[in-house]
Order: C-alpha cells, then structure tokens, then sequence
C-alpha cells in the first residue's frame, strides 16, 4: 500500500473538504478532534506559511494535512492530519506522518 501526498488544486479540493472522520458522514466546521478541511483550507490561504496537502493510497484519497514553518517558533508544525472514517485504522496516519516528516525537513 503506497502512500502519497499531493496539492491540493482544482481538480480535488471538493473530494478533500468532503472527507470526514465521523461515521455518520456528518460534516461540520469543527468536527469532534480536528478542524474541518474546508477551514483548514481557507485558513491555509489567510496565514501564510501553512503547507495543504491530501493523502493518497494510490488513486483515493484518504486523509488530509496542514502543516508549516513557525518563524516565530523558529520550528515545523503539524496542524492537521486527518485520515477519512472509511480508511482509519489500516496505518495510513501512520504512513502519512512519515512523509510529512520528510516533507517538512526538505522545506527547511
């Protein structure tokens, strides 16, 4: 099972802000642990700084992730990392986080 990032753009955004952790597929803005996609999204284009991407297994999309340099902080911040109700607990977080990882260290 491979693993990926990818941009999240005009061909994928409204998959991405449709995914959600909740079994009921209720989405909210603020769902029970996370921020929805959607204000993650837009919150990613009013602070500047935070990296959006979705998470892949091949060709779905599972998951979601913010994250980005703190200048202030002076280090990375994982913001969000989401994984879709339908595809949690099959170590797609887990793979996802090790990419982030990389990620961040590249950007630095």
């Amino acid at each position: 099972m491979e693993v990926l990032l990818k941009d999240i753009d005009e061909t994928n955004w409204l998959e991405c802000i449709f995914l959600t952790t909740d079994p009921d597929k209720n989405h909210y803005l603020v769902e029970k642990f996370v921020a929805s996609n959607a204000v993650s999204i837009a919150q990613s284009k009013i602070e500047k700084g935070w990296i959006t991407k979705a998470i892949y297994s091949e060709d779905s999309m599972v998951g979601f992730t913010m994250y980005g340099y703190s200048e202030e902080d002076n280090c990375f911040e994982l913001c969000r990392i989401m994984i879709d109700y339908k595809f949690q607990r099959q170590g797609f977080g887990r793979k996802a986080l090790s990419l982030i990882i990389k990620e961040m260290s590249k950007n630095k």
